[in-house]
């Protein structure tokens, strides 16, 4: 996610599409596919283009920041246990991890908020830190 947040505390984000920013609550969600395996993120403009041509948009659910929860889905070696042992290395010192949500394979070097980093061992732009899915699974 490469989102910002303004002044006022209102969260934005880039149209996958068109590189315009979208406030969150307006973006919509193109679904995984054979051109886009992990779905992708569109302005409504470019989404009514697609739609006329797929109709699978899906407007994004933005309470409590469930974007992230309706995008991604956590490979089953994700767990809470798992997440909470990581994050206790993590202020031990030990290092800062991340997990892909897809591979499920552990990544050193990311920020406790990263949302989207590149996995080293997939490929996937679905590495989360350790503390971002914490937040979202408890």
């Amino acid at each position: 996610m490469s989102g910002v947040i303004d002044d006022n505390g209102q969260q934005w984000e880039h149209c996958n599409a068109c590189y315009k920013y979208v406030r969150i609550d307006r973006l919509m969600y193109e679904p995984p596919s054979s051109e886009h395996e992990y779905g992708r993120d569109l302005c409504p403009q470019c989404a009514k283009h697609v739609e006329n041509a797929m109709g699978t948009m899906q407007q994004l659910q933005t309470t409590g920041d469930s974007k992230m929860q309706s995008k991604i889905k956590l490979h089953p070696s994700i767990t809470i246990d798992r997440l909470m042992q990581l994050s206790g290395e993590n202020e031990n010192d030990l290092g800062t991890n991340g997990i892909c949500t897809v591979c499920g394979e552990e990544q050193s070097g990311v920020e406790p908020d990263a949302r989207g980093y590149g996995c080293e061992s997939c490929g996937a732009p679905t590495v989360y830190g350790v503390e971002e899915l914490l937040m979202h699974m408890i």
